[in-house]
């Protein structure tokens, strides 16, 4: 059996003790405000997959990784709470282990906070025993107007079947405990965050205002941001998104600063802009290429635009677009276009003509829908698909294309939708002409043109 630090991981089956490192986790502690004037405080930790040990299945059909999280709050000498809890990080790709993109994250949260109370939590790899102790004070924020300042790589509605715990209302908030972000995954640094109203039960209106500085190692400003806006509850739970395509590699410093006349009215944090170490997540070798094969899949962005974009700011857009979707519909980025890849390289096998398959309309809807549950092919004119014309009635419908080949692709599994094809110039490059079922998938030809005026729409469906 072959897999990272298998050395460690023999020593602790055979000798049975082996002396604790440091496991390469990033923990932060933040404190926001809850109902009643308590302090809640959210603890996020996440691991990378290559700091992970992964012990392989016998059949090598994946993998698996735990992390035990040991909790304890005290008070001096008193156990104020303890708890233990171990978590199991699958895969079924083993590339994935010596992942830099992929991670393992959670969030632990509770109310402790009081003066005089220490939180301690140590996470321990379950394969290679390896350990690592996060401590943190608990003050209660009550005499602050503003909480601490949590930093998050995108901000978005999307499926709450993951990562449940890091939403917030109707919004995931993918938390970023390092604070190290990378251009080419992030056009901006999310910050999450709540101000307090002049009455702390107060239920009217209120107005807040708050300012954001940036600023960069050497202290100078790179930017500011004001805001406004009007809150119903006492408590404003506010996110911002801070542009960082212009600022360049090392260390920059955030204060957030409740601009009403009170005392501890702003909070500060730092992040890092790194070099990028993880992979580029585009199919196509021409970025312009990958361009339109997002729009695919909802890129909203126009060709304008995308023209003017430089190189460095089209791979950004590629990444985080890749990210995004692939989060949206559960799937690890490598996993998801792994698959998109086999569907490119399929539909440039099948479908190519004077240009290459992914980018024919049957080529569009492969990739989409993956394979049909039915294909049935036909000549204009056939019996089993028109009624049995004859020549001179055929153009007397106007059915200008007799003997053309058309085929309808049917989906009735995981959709019940069908898209019909016609091959105009004979030469494998079909275009696609009528659509049942889908809204999403527009055709900007009359399939009568093709069919005939008296064509019967319903074979189609």
């Amino acid at each position: 059996m072959d897999f990272k630090k298998l050395i460690g991981l023999l020593l602790v089956l055979f000798i049975g003790v082996v002396s604790a490192e440091n496991l390469r986790i990033s923990v932060e502690g933040l404190n926001f405000f809850e109902s009643e004037n308590r302090t809640l405080v959210d603890v996020n930790y996440s691991i990378k997959y290559n700091d992970l040990t992964f012990k392989v299945n016998d059949d090598k059909s994946g993998a698996i990784a735990g992390l035990r999280v040991e909790v304890k709050i005290v008070s001096g000498e008193k156990i104020l709470h303890q708890e233990s809890f171990a978590e199991k990080i699958i895969i079924t790709t083993l590339e994935d282990i010596e992942s830099t993109s992929l991670e393992h994250i959670d969030r632990y949260s509770f109310d402790y906070a009081s003066p005089g109370n220490m939180l301690e939590m140590t996470f321990i790899d379950l394969v290679s025993n390896e350990t690592y102790i996060f401590k943190k004070v608990l003050p209660v924020i009550n005499d602050k107007f503003i909480s601490d300042v949590e930093l998050n790589d995108y901000i978005t509605k999307g499926n709450k079947e993951r990562y449940q715990y890091m939403y917030r209302g109707d919004y995931l908030y993918k938390a970023n405990p390092s604070r190290i972000f990378y251009k080419e995954t992030s056009d901006s640094v999310y910050c999450y965050f709540q101000l307090t109203g002049l009455t702390r039960n107060s239920k009217i209106d209120w107005k807040y205002n708050y300012s954001i500085e940036i600023k960069d190692g050497f202290q100078q400003q790179v930017d500011y941001i004001e805001k406004s806006g009007v809150y119903a509850n006492s408590t404003a739970s506010i996110k911002q998104g801070i542009n960082i395509e212009a600022l360049s590699k090392g260390i920059y410093y955030i204060t957030i600063k409740n601009m009403d006349k009170f005392e501890n009215n702003r909070n500060s944090t730092d992040f890092s802009i790194s070099d990028y170490v993880g992979p580029s997540y585009n199919i196509l070798a021409d970025l312009d290429d990958e361009y339109q094969l997002m729009k695919y899949f909802g890129y909203s962005q126009s060709s304008v635009l995308w023209k003017n974009f430089l190189t460095s700011k089209k791979r950004r857009e590629i990444n985080q677009f890749w990210m995004r979707y692939s989060n949206a519909v559960n799937q690890p980025v490598e996993t998801f276009l792994g698959k998109l890849k086999e569907k490119v390289e399929y539909a440039n096998r099948k479908y190519s003509h004077h240009k290459q398959g992914w980018s024919s309309d049957r080529g569009k809807i492969y990739i989409l829908f993956g394979a049909p549950d039915e294909i049935e092919k036909f000549l204009v004119g056939e019996v089993d698909a028109t009624d049995k014309y004859d020549s001179e009635a055929l153009i007397d419908k106007r059915a200008v294309f007799n003997d053309k080949e058309y085929e309808i692709w049917r989906y009735t599994s995981t959709k019940l939708a069908s898209y019909t094809f016609f091959d105009i110039n004979m030469n494998n490059s079909h275009k696609l002409v009528y659509v049942y079922n889908d809204p999403n998938i527009t055709v900007s030809s009359d399939y009568k043109f093709y069919f005939g005026q008296d064509f019967d729409e319903n074979r189609l469906k």
